[in-house]
């Protein structure tokens, strides 16, 4: 079932086949103790540290040593031969940094905020909201056995997934009582 508190975004239960709410957080617990240690060592083996790190550092910053330069280069030589070479994409470099009155006057501030839902019964899942949404009201509209008014309505709400309010999003998760996928 979805579970909305006043103020929040809904969050599921009752869709995993009920899993093991301890397995989750045990799960969480495993992957923060692993993801301290590989930051640990990639600091030891100079893959990154934080940049300007002897002045105090500044936070989304980062000197990659040569191990990291060398995996840097590698990841972005993948992801040219698959999206330039295979696939004919065009490549093209902007800057890393934007203004804030670039950000501001594009949208980007005030308009991209994806509300996200968790299962309550698995912890560890999440999911975007108007992604979830937009498959779920596919799967309406695939099934065929549908009046032509909601074949409009899901339609709609598909088409509109990414423009809801925290409050109309809640509000649609309960109207078509939608779970987590999994």
């Amino acid at each position: 079932c979805l579970k909305v508190q006043p103020g929040q975004m809904p969050s599921f239960s009752g869709a995993t086949g009920g899993g093991n709410t301890n397995a989750g957080a045990a799960s969480s617990k495993k992957f923060q103790q692993n993801q301290k240690e590989l930051f640990e060592m990639s600091r030891r083996r100079f893959f990154y540290r934080p940049a300007f790190e002897i002045y105090g550092g500044t936070a989304g910053f980062f000197t990659y040593g040569p191990p990291g330069c060398a995996l840097k280069n590698n990841i972005i030589n993948q992801w040219r031969h698959h999206f330039v070479i295979e696939e004919n994409l065009l490549e093209v470099e902007d800057t890393c940094i934007m203004q804030h009155a670039v950000l501001k006057a594009s949208g980007h501030v005030d308009r991209f905020n994806d509300f996200m839902v968790k299962d309550v019964l698995d912890e560890s899942k999440f999911y975007r909201a108007d992604k979830l949404l937009e498959d779920v009201m596919e799967a309406k509209l695939e099934a065929g056995d549908i009046t032509e008014a909601q074949r409009v309505e899901y339609t709609t709400v598909k088409n509109q997934a990414d423009a809801f309010s925290k409050q109309e999003i809640a509000d649609i998760f309960k109207k078509y009582q939608i779970k987590s996928p999994e």
